[in-house]
């Protein structure tokens, strides 16, 4: 009896931790991907109304998503206990699924692209490296 009460909360814990980690990886890519809409939104307006060059806003456009890439591998890093490089490729590569998918429904991937995606993958995982040793013990 005491046996199977046992494994039944082991089984209750392990869950608990996978809805945790599941749950931190959804926040991190929904911070993540409101940063970008926010900031795409300001660059819209800028545009609109001619405060900025276009060269300006197309180096803005790519420097954006890296940026908060190397937050959200910052913030997985910092949620994380161990091997923080792991987890930056996990959030990369959860974003970079993501962009794939809406870069297939609307337009087709090039060669830049694809360099672009190992550039924010990088990027995120640098960011959790980061977080990893800046992490609250």
């Amino acid at each position: 009896m005491s046996i199977s009460i046992f494994f039944y909360t082991i089984s209750y814990i392990l869950t608990g931790d996978i809805m945790n980690t599941i749950l931190n990886y959804l926040k991190t890519i929904g911070i993540t991907l409101l940063i970008i809409l926010i900031g795409t939104i300001i660059i819209t307006f800028l545009n609109y109304f001619g405060i900025l060059n276009s060269k300006i806003i197309n180096i803005i456009s790519l420097i954006l998503p890296i940026i908060t890439l190397f937050y959200g591998g910052y913030r997985t890093g910092r949620l994380s206990s161990k091997k923080g490089y792991i987890e930056g490729l996990k959030i990369g590569i959860i974003f970079i699924i993501l962009i794939t998918i809406f870069n297939l429904i609307f337009n087709d991937i090039k060669w830049f692209n694809i360099i672009y995606y190992v550039i924010l993958v990088l990027s995120s995982i640098l960011g959790s490296m980061l977080g990893i040793n800046k992490r609250k013990i």
